[in-house]
């Protein structure tokens, strides 16, 4: 049942799934904004494919960022707080509110994480 909402929301924004070979393609005309799109969407459903965890999180966005190891820690640290905070939901799942309520308690706190 899942697969046939996010199937008809793909649909609906332009986008289908060619079973053959998983890639995506769009029903647009123009061979360089679709490709240019092709590319993106795939970009993006490779990031989605994944990003399963908080340490998935982690790895693929700070871990290779250049920071010191130091910083490295600290934004680990701050990533690992939050989905603590809001209960270890999957990564795809956060709203904008949880991190409004997380910025909000820790404002409440005056904590910080220096």
């Amino acid at each position: 049942m899942n697969k046939d909402r996010n199937n008809k929301n793909k649909e609906r924004r332009g986008v289908e799934m060619n079973k053959s070979d998983s890639s995506l393609m769009l029903k647009k005309d123009g061979n360089d904004f679709q490709s240019m799109l092709n590319h993106r969407i795939l970009r993006i459903k490779g990031l989605y494919e994944r990003i399963n965890t908080v340490e998935d999180l982690i790895n693929t966005f700070v871990k290779d960022a250049g920071k010191s190891q130091k910083t490295y820690a600290m934004y680990a640290s701050a990533i690992r707080h939050f989905f603590s905070y809001i209960g270890h939901k999957h990564p795809w799942q956060i709203t904008a509110g949880d991190i409004e309520r997380h910025v909000k308690n820790i404002v409440s706190l005056n904590k910080g994480f220096y």
